[in-house]
C-alpha cells in the first residue's frame, strides 16, 4: 500500500486532482466567500490530510470546511483557500 499523498502547499500551478466518479458535492472553506483565492482539491486528499493531523487540529480545520460524510469522499470536491490549504498541509 502506497504512502498517503499529502494536499500540496499552493501555487499558481497548483491543479485540481483528477477525479474518477462524478463529483455529486462541493464544500468549501469560510473564506471563499470573502473573495480570497483558492483551489478545489479531492475529498480523498483532504480527508487523508485530515486523518494525519492531531483530533484538535483536525477538528478546528474541519470546523472552517462545510460538513460531508467522510464515505462521500470519493464524489466531493473540496476548495480552500490558500491559507487553509497551507494549514492542512502543514505538519508543524
Amino acid at each position: 500500500m502506497s504512502a498517503p499523498r499529502r494536499i500540496p502547499r499552493p501555487t499558481p500551478q497548483t491543479l485540481q486532482e483528477p477525479v474518477s466518479e462524478p463529483v455529486w458535492h462541493e464544500r468549501e472553506c469560510i473564506h471563499r466567500r470573502s473573495g480570497q483565492l483558492g483551489e478545489y482539491y479531492s475529498g480523498e486528499s483532504y480527508v487523508r490530510a485530515l486523518k494525519l493531523l492531531r483530533r484538535e487540529r483536525a477538528a478546528r480545520i474541519a470546523g472552517k470546511v462545510g460538513a460531508f460524510y467522510w464515505s462521500d469522499a470519493p464524489r466531493t470536491r473540496v476548495w480552500l483557500c490558500i491559507d487553509c490549504a497551507e494549514e492542512i498541509s502543514s505538519r508543524d
